[in-house]
């Protein structure tokens, strides 16, 4: 559960939309995990006046939701009831009487992907830039079904396994989504689901026929010495250490699929023009099936109108694992006139507008321009400097000189908080002509005044070369 929660939850300001926001969070894990005393709490907030329940409930009800979040025994009342596989009778109860008073809707409104990897341990993306995008993204919710394009063997033998695998390449199919997306005219983030309901993992005794070569060789070893064992799932990957423990020659077939990195902008070219991808992340809940966000950059100079076309590209290949008495060889199978790659185009409203600032400053070492967009997500731009030579040599390491003391670094200070900067980086680029620093902020509460602070290099924080931007 994200921070903003708990603090609500301290403060006293939960809402009937948070509480829903909780039942989401816990019907969102498997089962076993799922938290019943706190499913019975919620359930109890946003329905204190519900039949049988008893006046008792208001008056106590407050400090028992607060008491399920931050008890110290929560950790192991859940793990008490790891091994129970029905829900406590009160719980089916309101659970019932919900469903009545809904009149069949569903408990509370479906988090979007963006909220699911907000509760997500593993997701580096801001999860304050993720509820913001729950909030404000569109639910597009346009699924796709699509075939990979035909193409040619190129003189492969369809009666050998290699020409077998290339000829399943011409006819897989898949089901593609674009879920939720957002769009301000600079940045755009959509969320997205592929799956591929005939995915292929085989194993067989014995070598596969018609390779010629391989694209990765590892001579001496068995599979079990090897980095990586086929399969998606445990269970899979089990049953390939073990067929191939018992086999010399061996090998094992799996199809692969997935979304290429960054959507390419739909501009009348045949694939669009390719984004830079700045915040990503993905899961694969079975081997079916994978789904995630991505958010990429617009071109400078992009005038957004109504709607945003935009590409995305299914990348699909199937895998190639053998091992026999000298060692252990992989290569990929895909189409060869497309590389694996094809795109699928969507459309998206353009859900929001951003607002530009400029400043420039100028201190002894350097003079420093500010551009900075303020959207319904984030705070995000770039800090350019006409920089002392040694700042570029030093970077670039033609000279090293430990006393260069370059600004490598800003944090915001918005009406008096501080925010750190989240996924900047420095430096010259490799079209950069100049020294510059990204910036990259949460978006404040209040922003009526905002100011730059660098961090130089040995030297911390510089007040006094902040740049007021506002």
């Amino acid at each position: 559960m994200d921070q903003r929660m708990k603090e609500k939850i301290k403060s006293g300001s939960l809402t009937n939309a948070d509480v829903r926001r909780l039942i989401d969070w816990q019907l969102s894990l498997r089962a076993e995990r799922i938290d019943h005393g706190l499913v019975d709490e919620c359930l109890l907030f946003l329905y204190p006046d519900a039949p049988g329940l008893g006046s008792a409930a208001r008056d106590t009800l407050w400090n028992r939701l607060a008491e399920a979040i931050f008890s110290p025994s929560r950790a192991r009342r859940r793990g008490d009831r790891m091994h129970r596989r029905r829900y406590p009778a009160k719980t089916v109860l309101i659970a019932a009487l919900l469903m009545l008073l809904l009149a069949g809707a569903a408990i509370a409104a479906t988090l979007g992907l963006f909220g699911y990897f907000v509760n997500r341990p593993d997701t580096e993306m801001s999860r304050q830039r993720l509820e913001h995008l729950e909030e404000v993204a569109i639910n597009v919710g346009k699924t796709q079904q699509v075939l990979a394009p035909a193409g040619d063997m190129n003189g492969a033998d369809p009666e050998t396994d290699y020409g077998r695998l290339l000829s399943q390449q011409f006819s897989r199919q898949f089901e593609l989504t674009v879920d939720q997306a957002y769009c301000d005219g600079n940045k755009l983030y959509y969320t997205y689901r592929i799956s591929e309901p005939q995915r292929t993992f085989e194993m067989h005794e014995g070598l596969p026929t018609g390779f010629e070569e391989w694209d990765w060789e590892e001579p001496g070893k068995r599979l079990a010495d090897t980095y990586w064992t086929p399969g998606a799932t445990e269970e899979e990957r089990s049953q390939a250490a073990a067929f191939f423990a018992e086999h010399e020659r061996a090998y094992a077939v799996e199809s692969l699929f997935g979304i290429g990195d960054g959507a390419w902008l739909d501009d009348g070219s045949e694939r669009g023009k390719p984004l830079m991808i700045f915040d990503s992340s993905m899961e694969e809940p079975d081997p079916y099936t994978e789904f995630g966000f991505q958010q990429v950059d617009l071109p400078e100079g992009y005038v957004p109108g109504d709607t945003i076309s935009f590409f995305l590209h299914v990348a699909y290949y199937t895998q190639v694992v053998c091992q026999d008495e000298n060692g252990v060889y992989r290569t990929s199978v895909n189409n060869l006139e497309n590389r694996g790659y094809f795109p699928v185009r969507f459309t998206a409203d353009i859900a929001g507008a951003v607002q530009e600032l400029r400043a420039e400053a100028s201190f002894e070492e350097y003079n420093a321009r500010v551009q900075m967009a303020i959207s319904d997500v984030d705070i995000s731009g770039v800090v350019e400097f006409d920089a002392p030579q040694e700042w570029i040599d030093d970077f670039n390491d033609t000279v090293y000189d430990d006393q260069t003391s370059y600004v490598y670094d800003y944090k915001l200070v918005a009406d008096g908080v501080e925010y750190p900067n989240v996924g900047g980086g420095y430096g010259i680029g490799i079209h950069d002509t100049c020294w510059n620093v990204d910036i990259r902020f949460d978006l404040p509460q209040s922003a009526e005044h905002l100011a730059l602070i660098p961090r130089r290099l040995g030297m911390g924080w510089i007040e006094e070369e902040s740049i007021i931007i506002r």
